[in-house]
């Protein structure tokens, strides 16, 4: 693995004129008061004898110095050093590169599952030792992703044998692996899905999965392990039933062939937790298909913590409400230097180790949303991701390029260590003077108090009212307290160890929270033998919440997943003012393992709302009922105001010279931006209309709709976003929300539906932007509408 990096290295950036390169990562793992031999192969020209390297803390002060010396037998350079504990930074001099150490006991045997891991392999990485690591230091549950089209590009053929040499080894260990994959095998797709972006994932057939699914759990599976039905599908602008169908089969085939193997719920990454978005999912039955609710979250720690409320209060209302929660995805990037990166993975490395300051904010973000979690009864926690990982600016790695660690590691490493085993016993907001939140953790040997300051940055701290016996810092550094009972905290987290606790805050929500997840009681799944799913391949427009149309043709697909005859009594149940011009077969049979396919035409031109519902159900109870949602804001009164005059559009862009004009032979608004001159500057773009207020306002409106076609000079149909904002009156503050990125050399037709939750009658103003990844763009808008529902 080491090797195939540093060859993508070398093929990306020039090579300095001297470069170091870890021998062997592992060694940067150290044991406190041990000594430990670092040692790299070093590259360029008129190599030195020796390098000098300083050494830095964790908050980047310098605590050491010394010589790297050429060993002639091994043709490398090396030096023996010993650490306190904690976390370090090796920098030298002459290359100007630094590496991470991490300085902390072996673990003991208190081992814990909440903590957990994003991890990655290569599809032909034999090695395991990233996996040795985070058993080393007491991680023990990891998630990783698979490329199941890649595994099995024929039915029952595997390959990337090696891909399961980390389950062994985590049976050994008796860890828990969280398997999940993203796209199905070529064979199971349907023909037409391959053309619809949105449904490529999807299988076009469920009756394969049964052997293939059964296959991968058995090799991949102990006794803890646990398996994620699919990834993020919120962010893939497909309604509920999608998924819902997909999650139904996997259950089904879970239950009948591994029923004690837990089955996770897709994490749900949206930023909107709101009865709107998750009602769907809800309605269809999510919660009686899954073991656990998983979730992700790469927000601040305050605000994942209102999110972590939020999702209780949505599902309370139903059965299983209290089921067990894991964040399956959970970081903060840091700034890899890149500015206009001309694709999402991939392409320049930039920066190979994150500035300090990113470090610290990031180690923030993970660690005090682990506490926070760990509080609140949150039974699994996995940071996104250990291996260095770039994706667009940014990089989500807490290791960096040479798989060194960063602060953001160590900080998790240490966290893991000294709350393992440790039960929630309350909180304060009020004391130490300066911190934002209090933790109280504690076990028969043992009291921790969490700090968090709620801020990245240095924080002078009170302890006066902790009378604690040991003070560490985020990465297990100790600390001394002044004496007037202060001392600073960087990077937001510190640890005090106390023989009492202060008097917690009454109520508290997070012992609330965790009371929620402990009086939980193991429900089995409810899983039926047929399956119901909808054919949307033909509709264009959607979002995560409904399809945008009101429909003429309904086709279903009806998979008997079972090894008996199933007999179904169908019904489908429409709106008010509507009927099915297309006979319901009144009794359908279905053989074992079997699919049907019917299409029922329907005339929904009567009904008075624009936003409805439709469920196909089986008398019998041998399906699940499948409800599908409509919204239809072509069907409301729409007005365009100045929208698609170019006088009304103001420029505003990122610096870059911007013109706005009528382009005649389009019949369209054309925005021209030319960013030639400006390198240093994120290349965005959004140019702003603001209402003539009060004739021209949103209350009452619904979504907007228009028409796009893009070109670069670069060629690419790849951009860094799409996005639409809504500027409010008097503040100028502005929400951004995304839709769907133009891909084609022609003209696209958008669509986007505010959330329920924006008080539309305070906008003044919107915008219609796009992030180029050249430095000429060129895009038009035209047929520009606010839809209204009044």
């Amino acid at each position: 693995m080491r090797l195939f990096l540093y060859c993508c290295l070398l093929m990306v950036l020039p090579l300095a004129a001297q470069e170091l390169i870890p021998v062997d990562f592992m060694n940067h793992y150290t044991i406190p008061g041990q000594a430990t031999v670092l040692e790299f192969f070093a590259s360029g020209e008129n190599l030195p004898d020796t390098f000098e390297y300083l050494l830095y803390d964790y908050n980047g002060k310098e605590c050491g110095k010394g010589v790297l010396k050429y060993s002639t037998s091994g043709k490398k350079y090396q030096t023996n050093q010993v650490f306190s504990q904690g976390f370090f930074e090796l920098f030298i001099v002459a290359s100007d590169q630094r590496f991470g150490i991490v300085s902390l006991p072996e673990f003991s045997d208190n081992r814990d599952y909440f903590w957990g891991m994003n991890i990655k392999q290569s599809p032909h990485d034999k090695d395991i030792r990233l996996f040795e690591l985070l058993h080393r230091f007491g991680v023990q549950s990891f998630r990783k992703w698979h490329p199941y089209w890649v595994e099995e590009k024929e039915p029952g053929v595997w390959g990337l044998p090696c891909l399961e040499l980390c389950y062994q080894y985590a049976a050994k260990q008796k860890m828990a692996p969280l398997f999940y994959f993203n796209r199905v095998p070529l064979y199971m797709r349907a023909e037409k899905d391959r053309r619809n972006h949105a449904l490529k994932v999807y299988p076009g057939t469920l009756l394969p999965m049964d052997k293939s699914l059964s296959a991968m759990l058995s090799r991949r599976m102990n006794s803890l392990g646990s398996y994620q039905v699919w990834n993020e599908p919120d962010l893939k602008k497909c309604p509920s039933d999608s998924y819902i169908s997909f999650l139904a089969a996997n259950s089904w085939y879970v239950m009948q062939n591994h029923p004690s193997v837990p089955v996770v719920s897709s994490g749900f990454s949206t930023a909107d937790v709101s009865a709107e978005v998750f009602a769907p999912y809800l309605k269809n039955g999510l919660l009686d298909l899954v073991d656990v609710f998983a979730f992700h979250n790469y927000s601040n720690p305050e605000t994942f913590l209102q999110h972590l409320k939020k999702f209780r209060q949505l599902l309370e209302a139903y059965p299983k409400g209290n089921l067990p929660f894991w964040i399956t995805e959970c970081g903060k990037s840091w700034y890899r230097g890149i500015i206009n990166p001309s694709q999402v993975y991939g392409g320049p490395i930039g920066k190979l180790r994150a500035d300090i300051d990113d470090d610290l904010l990031s180690l923030n973000w993970i660690v005090s949303k682990a506490c926070l979690a760990r509080a609140a009864g949150v039974e699994r926690f996995f940071p996104f991701i250990l291996n260095f990982h770039s994706e667009g600016r940014g990089n989500f790695g807490l290791l960096d390029f040479h798989s060194t660690p960063l602060r953001s590691l160590a900080g998790y490493f240490f966290c893991v260590r000294i709350l393992s085993g440790k039960e929630y016993i309350g909180s304060t907001t009020v004391s130490p003077e300066g911190g934002r939140r209090m933790l109280f953790f504690s076990d028969d040997e043992e009291n921790i108090v969490v700090i968090l300051t709620g801020n990245h940055e240095i924080e002078k701290i009170d302890i006066s009212t902790l009378n604690a016996s040991v003070l560490y810092a985020a990465d297990g550094s100790r600390m001394n307290a002044n004496k007037s009972n202060t001392y600073y905290v960087s990077g937001g987290i510190a640890y005090a160890a106390v023989k009492e606790f202060p008097a917690p805050d009454k109520p508290d929500p997070l012992l609330k929270l965790s009371h929620i997840a402990r009086n939980y009681r193991k429900t089995v799944k409810k899983v039926y033998p047929v399956v119901f799913s909808f054919d949307s391949s033909e509709i264009k427009h959607r979002n995560k919440e409904a399809y945008l149309i009101t429909p003429s043709k309904l086709k279903f697909k009806i998979s008997n997943l079972s090894d008996e005859k199933q007999i179904l009594a169908l019904q489908l149940l429409l709106p008010a003012g509507g009927n099915c011009k297309t006979k319901v077969p009144p009794m359908l049979e279905l053989p074992p393992r079997s699919e049907k396919h019917i299409s029922l035409d329907v005339n929904l031109s009567a009904i008075t709302n624009h936003e409805f519902e439709i469920v196909l159900t089986d008398k019998h109870n041998s399906a699940r009922e499948l409800i599908l949602f409509f919204s239809d804001p072509y069907r409301l009164r729409t007005e365009s105001f100045g929208l698609n005059s170019p006088n009304s559009w103001r420029p505003n862009c990122a610096g870059g010279n911007m013109t706005v004009s009528m382009d005649k032979k389009e019949n369209a608004i054309h925005f021209h931006v030319d960013f030639s001159n400006v390198k240093d500057e994120s290349h965005w773009v959004n140019p702003e209309y603001s209402l003539n207020l009060p004739n021209e306002n949103l209350r009452n409106s619904v979504g907007i709709s228009f028409d796009i076609k893009t070109r670069q000079s670069n060629g690419s149909f790849r951009f860094q976003y799409a996005s639409f904002q809504v500027v409010f009156e008097h503040t100028g503050d502005y929400i951004t929300f995304s839709y769907p990125k133009p891909s084609l050399p022609e003209w696209e037709h958008r669509i986007f539906l505010w959330p329920n939750t924006l008080d539309t009658g305070k906008i003044r103003g919107i915008r219609i932007g796009l992030g180029p990844t050249s430095d000429i763009l060129d895009y038009w808008l035209r047929n520009i509408k606010i839809h209204y529902k009044d």
